[in-house]
């Protein structure tokens, strides 16, 4: 789910699902969940041009590439091999030519495939005066598609309060699954993930991750759910080497937060930030409309 703050310019980014297939430079309309209506924005629309190859083959599983010119972190792109097959890849580090992608690619790739850019993207920026919590963003396609994905309307953007740092503290044996693995020492991606993925389920339940006065009550949350996530990506983050039972506890642990978070008192702003819910306030839980 996209989040848009009020009042301030935020960059937002649409996947095409081809690279054949673009946004029109007025494609996006943006809907008032609310009121039904659309708001008076006329955001530019760039679509990602890039157009690369291989420079080196790679093996089936490899997560990086090399490429003749320089990728973007943060960006996906379509990987055309030479004999036409057709994957998704998205870059999480960059040194030079050399991409770190995500995900592990799916077959051998020959030196020469095609690599295109994916996103569409543009600054959107929301007066301070919008009082909706929720808005539509309409993406209009050359293909005449229309995609929509709703988003939040937040007055501030919470920062993540767990870092790869903190994860190598909480589990010491990481560091040496990383080292033996020749894994990337940096977990952001997935903590990003498992953010959203609260902010998500927070969503659904009424309540914005980002009008949480102490974000740092959720660390003991996210270290749970990156654990149950590291855990299924393979790694070994317990001593004593029983997986069942290490995955079992932290569903326990992470279930457990849950419900103690949700049961604390004066945790949210309402939507003046003046801490006092007045007559047309929606407080701490939100009208999820329909």
């Amino acid at each position: 789910m996209k989040v848009i703050v009020r009042g301030y310019p935020l960059p937002v980014k649409f996947l095409r699902p081809s690279s054949s297939i673009t946004v029109a430079t007025s494609g996006l309309a943006i809907v008032d969940y609310e009121n039904n209506a659309g708001i008076a924005l006329t955001p530019t629309i760039t679509n990602d041009t890039t157009s690369t190859t291989l420079a080196s083959a790679v093996s089936k599983r490899a997560t990086s590439i090399t490429c003749t010119t320089s990728l973007s972190v943060s960006s996906s792109y379509e990987l055309t091999t030479t004999n036409g097959k057709v994957s998704h890849i998205y870059v999480i580090g960059v040194s030079g030519a050399t991409a770190e992608l995500r995900d592990e690619i799916p077959y051998n790739v020959n030196s020469g495939a095609v690599i295109k850019g994916l996103n569409a993207s543009c600054n959107v920026s929301l007066t301070a005066a919008y009082t909706s919590s929720v808005c539509l963003f309409r993406w209009t396609l050359s293909d005449g598609r229309v995609y929509e994905e709703e988003g939040q309307v937040v007055n501030r953007l919470q920062i993540i309060p767990v870092t790869s740092e903190d994860l190598y503290r909480r589990w010491p044996r990481l560091r040496g699954e990383v080292m033996r693995g020749q894994q990337s020492q940096q977990f952001e991606p997935q903590i990003d993930q498992v953010w959203d993925g609260l902010r998500d389920r927070l969503w659904g339940s009424g309540y914005i991750l980002d009008h949480c006065k102490r974000p740092s009550v959720w660390r003991d949350y996210l270290f749970a759910e990156l654990a149950l996530m590291l855990t299924e990506a393979g790694y070994n983050l317990d001593a004593t080497n029983d997986r069942v039972t290490f995955r079992d506890s932290m569903e326990r642990k992470r279930d457990a937060e849950w419900n103690s978070v949700l049961s604390q008192n004066n945790l949210w702003f309402d939507d003046d930030d003046d801490d006092r819910i007045e007559a047309g306030e929606e407080g701490s839980v939100l009208r999820i409309y329909e």
